[in-house]
């Protein structure tokens, strides 16, 4: 396994099966940060159950509410990582540390390996990532070089 020890923070944002993983692979006393799930917009015909013992509906249980929720591992569901951030404009400052510890090393992202190319391939990305078939970061490269 790529963290044998398990994950410390995951920010998670699409709820459904791939919370669960993420729930599933915490180390003890891990959290996950609840930014969203694009797994119960719309376009999906069911809602897809995360499997997350003692946890119901993550947007309207944890998310909207800005709820913490402690999993049996001792790790913790922490819901609207946001709070006010959007309105009191302290994002820059957030934003800021994470392009330095990105820069640094510090952190990386998940890309997904699947490879779209091309503006023509856009819907096919969209597509890609909204079914789900995706782990981590959709990249639409918009040229080959």
């Amino acid at each position: 396994a790529e963290y044998p020890g398990g994950v410390d923070v995951a920010y998670e944002g699409v709820g459904g099966a791939l919370l669960g993983a993420v729930c599933a692979n915490l180390k003890p006393e891990g959290r996950v940060l609840i930014v969203g799930s694009i797994s119960q917009y719309p376009h999906n015909d069911e809602t897809p159950h995360h499997g997350v013992e003692g946890v119901g509906d993550i947007m309207d249980d944890v998310f909207r509410p800005g709820r913490t929720v402690e999993l049996p591992n001792g790790g913790r569901l922490i819901g609207n990582v946001w709070g006010d951030a959007f309105s009191t404009g302290v994002l820059p400052a957030f934003r800021d540390r994470l392009y330095a510890d990105l820069a640094a090393g510090e952190i990386r992202a998940l890309i997904d390996g699947t490879r779209f190319c091309g503006v023509r391939e856009a819907p096919a990305a969209v597509a890609h990532m909204l079914a789900g078939r995706n782990t981590g970061k959709t990249v639409l490269h918009v040229s080959e070089h």
